[in-house]
């Protein structure tokens, strides 16, 4: 008797049924999948301007597909001619009718895929039809072509009339061909590109959910990392170092070995004790000399000169090891800062990740032409509006030099089909592509003032930055460093540097300030700190943030009408944290900023108010000169003064 298997998947007629279940749906299945596949490649841009195509391999997939494309391809020419396409789109149509043949015979359950799976031998139809397909479609990636002819083409072309050979039922080929026809005639293309648009715009927001919620999921980890961290640290005890262990080192190392032991530490302990903690304070100076041992170590004790020596040593090691435990405390803290605010960059980042963006298929299918009627061969093109209204145009092509006078025309005409202004085009190009980006120009532009002056000689300790970055942010920057001279001078420049650096790359104010906190800690042995204050503009919505660590009072004057901005809070690279505050308003035209360092306040707020409620309208560098010299003539005590006003008018 054999053994029964003790597996349930190998038991032979579970097998066999199992069997007999594939091989009757694998012929559904394999139709099915080509059904979907084609239905979204017919919707989507993916050999340039594909049309829909894929619902004829899907319905004559047990046809000729050379006769099949025939009688799809008439009819998509006629509805692309109608629909006013050129001949362009109809040369376009009748080589991607080829690629979508080939791509069909390799999905046919009997001589594709399926069939080479299914089957331990493989024919040479069936090898070459897997080998011609995989060619064609890393040809129809490549950015070359002979006019309108790709090399895709030709050899889509070569797989066609390799299959035709081997087809022998015409009949079902011509029903085929009628069925396709019908088809792509009852579903033109405008709205299966709109279905199958859709799901490839769901397939990207998919991503961009996916890519947000992975960065969510790692700020939550780092955040989670950084509060274990402090909590373990805070937690674990501490070694008290106390001057108690330099006394126990240097009685254990002279006295335990003297003569005069028993009576020193006998009847005379109260006075020894007394002595060594009064040396405490002769220790200050760093060093103690056998003169400076106070009585009765200076009378009684027979080696003055080597207790002298052990008490300066063993003094230094106290100081040594106190310094290591608080630089090892501050890094500690450091690193539970530098993780929160890694944290939180990751946090803002997933934001900007999930970024609405609603997809325009008119405006699409309208720039798609004017780039195919420049002979252009856009391989993806896409148009779509954010949750603000402003418009994007991404355009990828093969590689392609431009001058800028025809990026601008290009931008113009584009502009024109969208019925909106696009501003010039951000070109980046690869080894084998292109790709332009277009958006609406900021609304709103800034107008800048500034003026600075030291308090003693050349060098200021206020660094002041100004730039606008590609998402149409505009950035004020002002970092006072503490204190004047040139020490101070490298604290302002230092942090201006790095806040800028890190809010161009895409960082937020609260999230630039903990990692710049960070570096002015570890600068030097000497305390360095800055006070910060960062504007930031959408000048596309006029929405405004400000942020303050320890900067002075801001001001927004709104037709004659002045606003005071900020609030008490600490400056950066003086604590383990940031304490700074953050103040978001909307700015319109004719709206005018004023940031100052805390040298212009001159210890009162509300003259400056006063002075910026009177102010007639004036250039902003006029109005920021007219400040410095006023704070100047007015402060008693020598500061470094500086003054930026912000002016926003129309673009």
């Amino acid at each position: 008797m054999s053994a029964k298997s003790q597996i349930p998947f190998l038991d032979t007629k579970r097998a066999q049924t199992l069997r007999g279940v594939y091989e009757k749906t694998q012929p559904v299945l394999a139709v099915a999948a080509c059904a979907a596949a084609g239905f979204l490649i017919s919707g989507a841009q993916i050999f340039g301007t594909l049309r829909p195509f894929g619902i004829a391999f899907a319905a004559c997939v047990n046809a000729p597909y050379a006769l099949a494309a025939a009688g799809c391809f008439v009819v998509s020419s006629v509805i692309t001619i109608l629909d006013g396409g050129g001949a362009s789109d109809v040369i376009y149509a009748a080589g991607q009718a080829l690629i979508i043949c080939a791509l069909a015979y390799l999905m046919h359950p009997a001589a594709g895929v399926s069939g080479i799976l299914s089957s331990a031998k493989t024919d040479a139809e069936s090898r070459a039809s897997l080998l011609t397909v995989l060619v064609v479609a890393v040809c129809s990636l490549a950015p070359y072509s002979f006019g309108l002819i790709r090399p895709a083409y030709i050899l889509g072309a070569a797989a066609v009339l390799l299959s035709v050979y081997s087809a022998r039922e015409y009949g079902a080929a011509l029903s085929g061909a009628a069925v396709c026809a019908a088809i792509a005639y009852v579903i033109p293309q405008k709205r299966i590109g709109k279905i199958a648009g859709g799901a490839i715009v769901s397939s990207q927001r998919a991503n961009a959910t996916a890519l947000s919620a992975r960065l969510t999921e790692m700020s939550d980890a780092l955040s989670s990392i950084g509060s274990t961290l402090e909590a373990v640290c805070t937690r674990m005890p501490s070694r008290e170092q106390s001057f108690s262990e330099v006394c126990d080192a240097v009685s254990s190392s002279v006295c335990r070995s003297c003569a005069r032991c028993g009576i020193c530490w006998g009847s005379g302990r109260g006075d020894v004790y007394e002595a060594f903690n009064k040396l405490q304070f002769v220790l200050t100076r760093g060093v103690v000399t056998p003169e400076e041992l106070p009585e009765p170590l200076r009378t009684s004790c027979l080696h003055p000169r080597r207790l002298a020596e052990l008490f300066t040593v063993n003094w230094q090691r106290l100081l040594t090891r106190r310094k290591t435990i608080a630089a090892g405390k501050a890094m500690r803290g450091a690193l539970s800062e530098q993780y929160a605010a890694l944290a939180a960059a990751l946090g803002s980042a997933a934001k900007q990740s999930q970024r609405e963006e609603a997809p325009d298929d008119r405006r699409t299918k309208r720039v798609e032409r004017l780039f195919l009627s420049l002979d252009l061969q856009p391989t993806e093109t896409h148009v779509s509006t954010d949750s603000t209204g402003r418009v994007y145009v991404n355009v990828r092509m093969p590689r392609t030099e431009f001058t800028r006078e025809t990026l601008l025309a290009i931008s113009k005409e584009a502009g024109t089909l969208c019925r909106c202004v696009l501003d010039y085009p951000t070109c980046t190009q690869t080894a084998m592509f292109t790709q332009l980006e277009f958006k609406q120009p900021p609304q709103l532009k800034t107008m800048l003032g500034v003026c600075t002056r030291p308090a003693v000689g050349e060098i200021s300790a206020d660094a002041v930055k100004t730039f606008t970055d590609s998402c149409g942010l505009a950035h004020v920057l002002i970092c006072d460093g503490m204190g004047t001279g040139k020490a101070a001078a490298v604290d302002g420049a230092l942090a201006a540097t790095l806040c800028e650096k890190l809010l161009a790359s895409g960082f937020g104010a609260a999230e630039t300030a903990p990692l710049v906190n960070i570096a002015l800690s570890f600068k030097g042995d000497t305390d360095a700190g800055a006070a910060l204050d960062a504007l930031t503009v959408n000048l596309f919505t006029g929405e405004a943030s400000l942020f303050k660590a320890g900067g002075a009072a801001s001001y927004l004057v709104r037709q004659g009408v002045v606003t005071l901005l900020g609030g008490d809070s600490l400056p950066i690279g003086i604590l383990g944290t940031v304490t700074g505050r953050t103040d978001t308003f909307g700015v319109q035209r004719g709206d005018m900023l004023v940031l100052v360092s805390d040298g212009a306040i001159c210890g009162d707020a509300d003259w400056l108010l006063e002075k910026l409620s009177g102010i007639k309208q004036k250039a902003p560098q006029d109005i920021a000169g007219a400040i410095v010299a006023a704070a100047k003539a007015k402060t008693a005590r020598p500061d470094d003064i500086t003054a930026v006003c912000v002016r926003f008018e129309a673009a």
